[in-house]
């Protein structure tokens, strides 16, 4: 997952892009691939780290968000790199930083969230629902109880769990919640 700005947008890197945002958070705008998505959970995840409340933009899918970056009408989206790769390498849109504690392969000229100085903005630790502080938490353990008692270790299990979280748990946490089963 990466944050990557409008080519116009007078920032740099994550902490002028930090600066930036606290003074200008009513005015910005950040795309999504929809309510829910990964994209607009690794956005929330950023504006909660960096403390801002920027306004919330979802579309139909990731790249219609990023096309209207490369257009100028919103500021920023937090993709993930395959779908925003072709757009930074063409310069139409600027990669500020890898939202995780590493460098990804497939830009290892961007630096991390985490060597930019910026912790808590991971983007790729699928393991936070199962912190007992995490708001998620409590809906973790009900779905893995519930999950126990109701399929045991039979391999229609996977299924019954798939159909378990799309009745019982809202959209916009599925995608958390996906990789802990």
């Amino acid at each position: 997952m990466l944050l990557v700005t409008r080519k116009d947008l007078p920032t740099d890197n994550l902490q002028e892009f930090i600066a930036y945002a606290k003074a200008n958070q009513q005015q910005l705008q950040y795309g999504s691939g929809g309510v829910g998505s990964a994209t607009h959970l690794g956005c929330i995840l950023l504006n909660s780290a960096i403390g801002v409340a920027a306004t919330h933009v979802p579309y139909r899918a990731a790249a219609m968000a990023l096309q209207d970056l490369v257009a100028g009408r919103i500021d920023y989206v937090c993709p993930i790199a395959s779908v925003a790769i072709a757009h930074i390498e063409a310069g139409q849109i600027k990669p500020i930083a890898i939202l995780s504690k590493n460098r990804a392969p497939i830009l290892p000229h961007l630096a991390s969230a985490a060597e930019q100085g910026l912790a808590g903005a991971d983007g790729h630790d699928r393991g936070r629902a199962r912190r007992a502080r995490s708001p998620l938490a409590g809906i973790s353990a009900r779905l893995r109880r519930q999950r126990g008692r109701e399929m045991g270790s039979s391999n229609q299990g996977k299924r019954g769990l798939a159909r378990l979280i799309s009745s019982t748990i809202n959209p916009r946490i599925r995608y958390l919640l996906y990789w802990e089963f």
